[in-house]
């Protein structure tokens, strides 16, 4: 789950993603070939660097989705709802912190 904090972050790492280097309104130096900026010339930018902000979203959440399927496979990463219940610092560390 995403909180407000970790979604501002994903929208500015997006943004800066999407506009970095030659952004949408960079110009060539004079000396300089290639294309310019996404609305001074090059429309096509802007359609590649969506594609690797959604490539690298995908290869994210796939990565941490094995991860945590090996690490699940390793050891359990919920505990039993019995446990839960009963309050994790006495089931897990045999603690009584608020009673």
């Amino acid at each position: 789950m995403m909180t407000p904090s970790m979604s501002w972050e994903f929208t500015a790492l997006v943004v800066s993603s999407m506009s970095w280097r030659r952004g949408y309104l960079s110009r060539r130096p004079s000396m300089e070939a290639g294309p310019a900026g996404c609305f001074l010339g090059h429309a096509a930018q802007l359609g590649t660097r969506a594609i690797r902000v959604v490539a690298v979203a995908l290869f994210s959440v796939v990565g941490t989705g094995l991860i945590l399927k090996v690490v699940d496979g390793l050891v359990e990463l919920r505990v039993s709802p019995e446990d839960e219940a009963t309050g994790l610092d006495l089931s897990q560390h045999d603690e009584r912190v608020y009673s």
